[in-house]
């Protein structure tokens, strides 16, 4: 999965990210099978893409810079499943 035990955590901490961003979208309910009316839906996809996302994207725009040895990767210097996961 990386180069060594301490790549391998930080590999972990990208993909666990990109799931918390995933996670938080849906339970914040405005998809097309969520319960409330299509008004509350819009305000909640709204906030959504305004506050919330860009918020959680910069920590993962963060952490990568912190674990990136070089531009295109998200860990190290090589494709790995966090490059994945952000994909």
């Amino acid at each position: 999965m990386g180069e060594s035990l301490e790549e391998e955590a930080m590999i972990d901490c990208v993909a666990e990210h990109c799931r918390d961003v995933k996670d938080a979208a849906r339970f914040k309910g405005f998809s097309k099978f969520s319960k409330g009316t299509e008004e509350e839906k819009s305000t909640k996809r709204k906030e959504w893409f305004t506050q919330d996302l860009p918020t959680m994207l910069k920590k993962v725009e963060n952490d990568v810079q912190l674990t990136s040895k070089e531009k295109g990767f998200a860990v190290g210097n090589s494709l790995t499943y966090a490059n994945v996961a952000i994909w």
